[in-house]
């Protein structure tokens, strides 16, 4: 799976359910990274879950997930599901996986993956489970962009009928690259790197934000990356929040539906 939470998902933020809305802002757009990353950190003090609809479009088609996410807190849980019926619970010290319905064998039943497990699929399915949880956090995400970004422009906008301010970042390629590419394998990271270095690529994310300095949508276009590398598609990627104030739960399936792979 390619498509990454953490690369668009630069800012998120989800009141809890009962933390009630921050209180909205009148002031005039930020004009330096430093202090919007900084209203957005704030935003999100309190938070601790997110419902994200991701969408990536490249030469090789649309992928679409929906991640609920519980962050921020002593025990992250994931539940990410993708369009072909693909699904993934990660839940304390538990990975589940339940493979695309195309795959008629499975029978509709999860394979339960153990944390400590020598075998190939399970540090896979791990690795996976681990950087999706690791890259949707909003904290973290907030930090990366201050660090690796520069923020173009700001100005009002209408989406969906909703009045928003519409801010236009470039980031850094080479500073923000393990938060792009750090999922992929040492071999094609090493290549990435290589014919990217010293290129000074800048790659465009747009960010949304409403009044209480939430983010509402995110794109990231990694179109320029591909200039340099005729072995990307280039994607355009975007992340929308929606249903706010929604509690995450994660719950493991049905213990008849599931069989243990490297227990």
């Amino acid at each position: 799976m390619r498509l990454r939470v953490g690369a668009a998902a630069v800012c998120a933020a989800l009141a809890l359910a009962g933390c009630g809305a921050p209180a909205a802002s009148t002031a005039s757009p930020f004009t330096d990274l430093g202090s919007l990353a900084a209203a957005v950190r704030q935003s999100l003090g309190k938070t601790g879950t997110v419902r994200l609809l991701m969408s990536e479009e490249s030469g090789k088609g649309t992928t679409e997930v929906e991640v609920g996410l519980l962050y921020n807190g002593p025990h992250t849980a994931v539940d990410l599901r993708m369009a072909n019926g693909a699904e993934l619970r990660m839940a304390g010290e538990t990975v589940f996986v339940k493979p695309p319905t195309a795959q008629t064998d499975s029978g509709g039943r999860w394979i339960r993956v153990f944390p400590l497990a020598a075998d190939l699929y399970s540090r896979a399915f791990w690795k996976l489970a681990e950087q999706t949880a690791e890259q949707t956090d909003p904290l973290r995400t907030v930090d990366q962009l201050v660090q690796g970004g520069e923020l173009t422009g700001s100005e009002p906008a209408e989406l969906d009928g909703r009045k928003l301010t519409h801010y236009r970042v470039r980031l850094d390629f080479e500073r923000v690259a393990e938060h792009l590419i750090g999922f992929i394998s040492d071999e094609s990271q090493y290549r990435i790197r290589t014919r990217l270095s010293g290129k000074g690529v800048r790659i465009p994310l747009d960010l949304w934000l409403d009044d209480y300095q939430r983010p509402v949508k995110v794109v990231l276009d990694e179109r320029p990356m591909a200039r340099f590398d005729p072995d990307l598609t280039g994607s355009v990627l975007t992340v929308q929040y929606r249903r706010w104030g929604t509690p995450v739960e994660v719950a493991a399936p049905a213990a008849d539906l599931v069989d243990d792979l490297g227990g």
